[in-house]
């Protein structure tokens, strides 16, 4: 009896040792499926543009059927992947004829995902896989993707991912983000 009293003495404080490590793995391993989630579907959006030939936009969309507009929109609430053949003058608009590739699943309630700065939440893509607005100037700007998680710290707790005008994409850190993002 005194042995499995001391057995479980000693499971319940490995338990108490190991929870919260397991807590910060499933926070970080749910920022790297976000993150990596968001990076296949801007770099499918870059490779259909280039293979077809029309512009191809990736942009925050709640319902899976159009696009939202306003600057800071959260796109961890989901997104659309789609050809832009009528390409609007400037916020993206699904047309008729335009084709829906891929639509980004609401994710993690403590994810949040926002470009960064006065840049609309669309990311488009011309036929020879230059980011560009609507308007047809370059893209370049940072979208940031962050955990308000508390098992993670300030500097594990947010991906940048940044596109550059020539379409290059790039994943970085970023150290101290509160956990507000």
């Amino acid at each position: 009896m005194v042995e499995l009293m001391i057995t479980l003495a000693i499971m319940a404080i490995l338990t108490t040792l190991a929870v919260p490590s397991f807590r910060q793995t499933i926070a970080s391993t749910r920022l790297s499926a976000a993150t990596n989630e968001l990076l296949a579907a801007l770099n499918q959006a870059k490779s259909e543009a280039i293979r077809s030939g029309t512009r191809v936009t990736v942009c925050a969309s709640t319902d899976g059927a159009t696009c939202l507009t306003a600057v800071g929109t959260n796109w961890a609430n989901g997104w659309i992947l789609y050809r832009d053949k009528t390409r609007a003058i400037a916020n993206p608009v699904v047309d008729s004829g335009d084709e829906i590739f891929q639509t980004g699943q609401n994710l993690n309630d403590q994810i949040r995902i926002r470009v960064l700065g006065v840049n609309p939440p669309f990311i488009s893509f011309a036929p020879d896989g230059t980011a560009k607005l609507m308007q047809g100037a370059f893209f370049n700007g940072t979208v940031r993707v962050c955990s308000q998680s508390t098992a993670l710290s300030n500097n594990n707790r947010a991906r940048l991912v940044s596109i550059q005008p020539s379409g290059r994409i790039e994943i970085t850190t970023t150290a101290t983000v509160t956990p507000t993002c």
